[in-house]
Protein backbone atom coordinates (compact mmCIF):
# COMPACT_ATOMS: atom_id res chain seq x y z
CA UNK A 1 0.00 0.00 0.00
CA UNK A 2 1.23 3.41 -0.73
CA UNK A 3 1.02 5.38 1.58
CA UNK A 4 3.79 8.59 1.27
CA UNK A 5 5.37 10.00 -1.39
CA UNK A 6 8.53 11.64 -1.07
CA UNK A 7 9.03 14.14 -3.62
CA UNK A 8 12.80 15.83 -4.27
CA UNK A 9 11.71 19.06 -5.19
CA UNK A 10 13.25 22.64 -5.85
CA UNK A 11 12.65 25.80 -8.42
CA UNK A 12 13.68 23.44 -11.72
CA UNK A 13 11.49 22.67 -14.25
CA UNK A 14 12.26 19.11 -14.17
CA UNK A 15 11.30 18.59 -10.39
CA UNK A 16 7.86 20.11 -11.43
CA UNK A 17 7.69 17.42 -13.58
CA UNK A 18 8.32 15.12 -10.56
CA UNK A 19 5.95 16.50 -8.27
CA UNK A 20 2.99 15.97 -11.20
CA UNK A 21 4.15 12.44 -11.50
CA UNK A 22 3.70 12.02 -7.72
CA UNK A 23 0.38 13.73 -7.68
CA UNK A 24 -1.03 11.54 -10.94
CA UNK A 25 -0.45 8.78 -8.27
CA UNK A 26 -1.30 10.27 -4.95
CA UNK A 27 -4.51 11.34 -6.77
CA UNK A 28 -5.61 7.10 -6.84
CA UNK A 29 -4.38 6.44 -3.04
CA UNK A 30 -4.68 8.18 0.13
CA UNK A 31 -1.26 8.83 0.38
CA UNK A 32 0.35 12.05 1.29
CA UNK A 33 3.28 14.04 -0.94
CA UNK A 34 6.51 14.76 1.61
CA UNK A 35 8.55 17.86 -0.66
CA UNK A 36 11.62 17.55 0.43
CA UNK A 37 13.65 20.88 -0.52
CA UNK A 38 17.53 21.12 0.63
CA UNK A 39 19.49 23.93 0.93
CA UNK A 40 23.21 23.27 0.06
CA UNK A 41 24.70 26.47 1.18
CA UNK A 42 23.07 29.57 3.11
CA UNK A 43 24.47 32.81 3.91
CA UNK A 44 25.01 33.86 7.51
CA UNK A 45 21.21 35.10 8.68
CA UNK A 46 19.62 33.57 5.71
CA UNK A 47 16.24 32.00 6.47
CA UNK A 48 17.25 28.85 5.37
CA UNK A 49 19.48 28.64 8.49
CA UNK A 50 16.43 28.29 10.45
CA UNK A 51 15.60 25.24 9.53
CA UNK A 52 17.36 22.50 11.91
CA UNK A 53 20.25 19.83 10.69
CA UNK A 54 17.79 17.80 12.45
CA UNK A 55 15.32 18.18 10.37
CA UNK A 56 12.79 20.40 11.68
CA UNK A 57 9.96 21.14 9.43
CA UNK A 58 9.81 24.78 8.82
CA UNK A 59 6.21 25.07 8.77
CA UNK A 60 6.15 23.09 12.34
CA UNK A 61 8.79 25.62 13.54
CA UNK A 62 7.21 29.27 12.73
CA UNK A 63 3.73 27.46 14.32
CA UNK A 64 4.87 26.06 16.93
CA UNK A 65 3.46 27.61 20.53
CA UNK A 66 5.52 29.49 22.39
CA UNK A 67 5.31 32.53 25.24
CA UNK A 68 7.20 35.06 22.75
CA UNK A 69 6.04 36.07 20.10
CA UNK A 70 8.00 35.72 17.33
CA UNK A 71 9.66 39.22 15.65
CA UNK A 72 9.18 38.10 12.40
CA UNK A 73 6.76 35.33 10.59
CA UNK A 74 9.03 33.00 8.17
CA UNK A 75 7.29 32.25 5.19
CA UNK A 76 8.16 29.19 3.06
CA UNK A 77 9.81 30.32 -0.97
CA UNK A 78 7.26 31.48 -3.41
CA UNK A 79 8.33 27.73 -5.57
CA UNK A 80 7.56 25.50 -2.54
CA UNK A 81 4.33 27.65 -1.48
CA UNK A 82 3.36 27.01 -5.27
CA UNK A 83 3.35 23.14 -4.79
CA UNK A 84 1.44 22.92 -1.88
CA UNK A 85 -1.20 24.59 -3.30
CA UNK A 86 -0.76 22.39 -6.37
CA UNK A 87 -0.98 19.50 -4.26
CA UNK A 88 -3.98 21.26 -2.24
CA UNK A 89 -5.76 21.49 -5.56
CA UNK A 90 -5.45 17.97 -6.17
CA UNK A 91 -6.84 16.80 -2.65
CA UNK A 92 -3.92 15.32 -1.48
CA UNK A 93 -2.34 15.56 1.99
CA UNK A 94 1.19 17.98 1.63
CA UNK A 95 3.90 18.29 4.29
CA UNK A 96 7.18 20.23 3.55
CA UNK A 97 10.43 19.68 4.65
CA UNK A 98 13.85 21.78 4.40
CA UNK A 99 16.66 20.94 4.96
CA UNK A 100 20.61 22.11 4.90
CA UNK A 101 22.80 20.01 3.28
CA UNK A 102 23.46 17.80 -0.63
CA UNK A 103 19.84 16.86 -1.61
CA UNK A 104 20.51 12.95 -2.26
CA UNK A 105 22.11 12.64 0.92
CA UNK A 106 18.71 14.14 2.48
CA UNK A 107 16.45 12.36 0.41
CA UNK A 108 17.92 9.30 1.01
CA UNK A 109 18.12 10.08 4.83
CA UNK A 110 14.29 10.47 4.57
CA UNK A 111 13.29 7.79 2.29
CA UNK A 112 13.62 5.15 5.22
CA UNK A 113 9.62 6.44 5.81
CA UNK A 114 8.67 6.19 2.10
CA UNK A 115 7.04 3.74 0.04
CA UNK A 116 8.02 5.55 -3.24
CA UNK A 117 10.76 8.70 -3.77
CA UNK A 118 9.80 10.23 -7.09
CA UNK A 119 12.64 12.73 -8.40
CA UNK A 120 13.39 14.39 -11.91
CA UNK A 121 16.54 13.84 -14.07
CA UNK A 122 18.36 16.23 -16.63
CA UNK A 123 18.18 13.82 -19.65
CA UNK A 124 21.14 15.74 -21.29
CA UNK A 125 22.72 13.90 -24.55
CA UNK A 126 26.51 14.08 -23.65
CA UNK A 127 29.20 13.80 -20.98
CA UNK A 128 29.44 11.08 -18.56
CA UNK A 129 26.40 9.66 -16.83
CA UNK A 130 26.52 11.51 -13.93
CA UNK A 131 26.19 14.44 -16.03
CA UNK A 132 23.22 12.98 -18.30
CA UNK A 133 21.34 12.36 -15.52
CA UNK A 134 22.36 15.36 -12.94
CA UNK A 135 24.27 14.64 -9.58
CA UNK A 136 21.47 13.92 -7.23
CA UNK A 137 19.80 11.34 -10.15
CA UNK A 138 23.09 9.65 -10.10
CA UNK A 139 23.60 9.52 -6.58
CA UNK A 140 20.14 7.77 -5.67
CA UNK A 141 20.08 5.25 -8.79
CA UNK A 142 23.64 4.49 -7.94
CA UNK A 143 22.31 2.61 -4.59
CA UNK A 144 18.69 3.03 -4.41
CA UNK A 145 17.05 3.45 -0.56
CA UNK A 146 13.76 2.63 -1.84
CA UNK A 147 11.62 2.33 -5.09
CA UNK A 148 12.33 5.03 -7.05
CA UNK A 149 10.48 6.96 -9.58
CA UNK A 150 12.85 8.74 -12.41
CA UNK A 151 11.05 11.16 -14.69
CA UNK A 152 12.00 11.91 -18.02
CA UNK A 153 12.08 15.72 -19.74
CA UNK A 154 8.25 15.97 -19.55
CA UNK A 155 5.18 15.06 -17.74
CA UNK A 156 3.93 11.90 -19.04
CA UNK A 157 0.68 10.05 -18.34
CA UNK A 158 1.32 6.39 -17.14
CA UNK A 159 -1.44 3.97 -19.10
CA UNK A 160 1.31 1.10 -20.20
CA UNK A 161 3.99 -0.19 -18.16
CA UNK A 162 6.92 -2.85 -18.50
CA UNK A 163 8.14 -4.93 -15.66
CA UNK A 164 11.97 -6.91 -16.13
CA UNK A 165 11.04 -9.88 -14.17
CA UNK A 166 14.23 -11.79 -12.16
CA UNK A 167 13.92 -15.33 -10.09
CA UNK A 168 15.56 -13.01 -6.99
CA UNK A 169 14.64 -10.96 -4.13
CA UNK A 170 14.77 -7.82 -5.89
CA UNK A 171 12.48 -9.27 -8.86
CA UNK A 172 10.03 -9.99 -6.60
CA UNK A 173 9.88 -6.64 -4.70
CA UNK A 174 9.90 -5.35 -8.39
CA UNK A 175 6.97 -7.12 -9.28
CA UNK A 176 5.00 -5.98 -6.28
CA UNK A 177 5.65 -2.30 -6.79
CA UNK A 178 4.60 -2.38 -10.39
CA UNK A 179 1.59 -4.32 -10.19
CA UNK A 180 0.53 -1.93 -7.27
CA UNK A 181 1.12 1.12 -9.49
CA UNK A 182 -0.54 -0.74 -12.72
CA UNK A 183 -3.76 -1.28 -10.63
CA UNK A 184 -3.78 2.15 -8.75
CA UNK A 185 -3.25 3.97 -12.49
CA UNK A 186 -5.79 1.60 -14.27
CA UNK A 187 -2.48 0.74 -16.50
CA UNK A 188 -1.84 -2.52 -18.73
CA UNK A 189 1.28 -3.80 -17.58
CA UNK A 190 3.28 -6.51 -19.73
CA UNK A 191 6.28 -8.96 -17.67
CA UNK A 192 9.27 -10.37 -19.66
CA UNK A 193 11.48 -12.32 -18.09
CA UNK A 194 14.91 -12.55 -19.62
CA UNK A 195 16.41 -16.09 -19.56
CA UNK A 196 19.17 -18.22 -21.42
CA UNK A 197 16.68 -21.24 -22.72
CA UNK A 198 13.27 -21.53 -23.19
CA UNK A 199 12.65 -24.67 -20.35
CA UNK A 200 13.99 -22.48 -17.72
CA UNK A 201 11.42 -18.81 -19.14
CA UNK A 202 8.45 -20.98 -19.25
CA UNK A 203 9.42 -22.12 -15.18
CA UNK A 204 9.96 -18.12 -14.89
CA UNK A 205 6.32 -16.92 -16.43
CA UNK A 206 4.10 -19.46 -15.02
CA UNK A 207 5.86 -18.24 -11.52
CA UNK A 208 5.03 -14.48 -12.65
CA UNK A 209 1.71 -15.40 -13.56
CA UNK A 210 0.62 -16.97 -10.15
CA UNK A 211 1.93 -14.10 -8.23
CA UNK A 212 0.34 -10.97 -10.72
CA UNK A 213 -3.21 -12.87 -9.76
CA UNK A 214 -4.26 -10.77 -7.01
CA UNK A 215 -3.35 -7.27 -9.71
CA UNK A 216 -6.31 -8.35 -11.67
CA UNK A 217 -3.92 -6.58 -14.54
CA UNK A 218 -4.99 -6.15 -18.21
CA UNK A 219 -0.81 -7.21 -20.09
CA UNK A 220 0.67 -10.17 -21.29
CA UNK A 221 3.85 -12.67 -19.79
CA UNK A 222 5.93 -13.71 -21.73
CA UNK A 223 9.95 -14.26 -21.78
CA UNK A 224 12.75 -13.41 -24.00
CA UNK A 225 16.37 -15.29 -24.70
CA UNK A 226 19.45 -12.63 -23.94
CA UNK A 227 20.66 -10.60 -21.77
CA UNK A 228 18.47 -7.97 -19.30
CA UNK A 229 19.46 -5.69 -21.14
CA UNK A 230 19.35 -6.70 -24.50
CA UNK A 231 15.64 -7.81 -23.52
CA UNK A 232 15.15 -4.85 -21.65
CA UNK A 233 16.13 -2.30 -24.73
CA UNK A 234 14.37 -4.76 -27.47
CA UNK A 235 10.80 -4.84 -25.51
CA UNK A 236 11.29 -0.72 -24.37
CA UNK A 237 12.24 0.54 -28.28
CA UNK A 238 9.42 -1.57 -29.85
CA UNK A 239 6.56 -0.94 -27.78
CA UNK A 240 7.00 2.49 -26.29
CA UNK A 241 5.80 1.85 -22.85
CA UNK A 242 5.13 5.04 -20.53
CA UNK A 243 6.88 3.62 -17.54
CA UNK A 244 9.35 1.21 -17.04
CA UNK A 245 10.08 -1.21 -13.93
CA UNK A 246 13.05 -2.80 -13.21
CA UNK A 247 14.69 -4.56 -10.37
CA UNK A 248 17.96 -3.33 -8.90
CA UNK A 249 20.29 -6.40 -7.46
CA UNK A 250 23.39 -4.38 -5.83
CA UNK A 251 26.36 -6.80 -3.98
CA UNK A 252 29.38 -5.37 -2.24
CA UNK A 253 31.74 -4.52 -5.34
CA UNK A 254 28.92 -2.99 -7.22
CA UNK A 255 29.76 0.95 -8.65
CA UNK A 256 27.82 2.87 -10.31
CA UNK A 257 24.39 2.08 -12.13
CA UNK A 258 23.24 -1.18 -12.34
CA UNK A 259 22.81 -2.63 -15.70
CA UNK A 260 18.91 -2.69 -15.37
CA UNK A 261 18.94 0.94 -14.85
CA UNK A 262 21.56 1.94 -17.53
CA UNK A 263 19.68 -0.01 -20.00
CA UNK A 264 16.26 1.28 -18.66
CA UNK A 265 17.70 5.17 -19.03
CA UNK A 266 18.28 4.50 -22.56
CA UNK A 267 14.67 3.94 -23.39
CA UNK A 268 13.62 7.65 -24.56
CA UNK A 269 10.50 9.50 -22.96
CA UNK A 270 9.78 6.70 -20.08
CA UNK A 271 9.69 7.12 -16.67
CA UNK A 272 11.68 4.92 -14.97
CA UNK A 273 11.03 2.86 -11.58
CA UNK A 274 14.01 1.54 -10.06
CA UNK A 275 13.17 -1.01 -7.08
CA UNK A 276 16.00 -2.03 -4.80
Amino acid sequence: MITDILVGYSESRLAQVALEQAIDIGENTDARIQLLTAVEEAEPGDEANLVSDSGDDLLAYVDAPSDEEPEAEIGLPAFVEGARLRCEEAHIACAVRRFHGEPARRLREQARLAQLVVIGRHCKRSGSERRRLGRTAYNLLSNPPAPMVVTGEEYRGLSSGLLLYAAAAAGGRALNVAGELAGLLNASLDLIAPVSDRRKGQRMVAEARFAVRPYHLDGDCEYMEGSAREVLLKAGMERHYDFVVVPVARHWWSQGLAETVRAALEIPDTVVVAVP
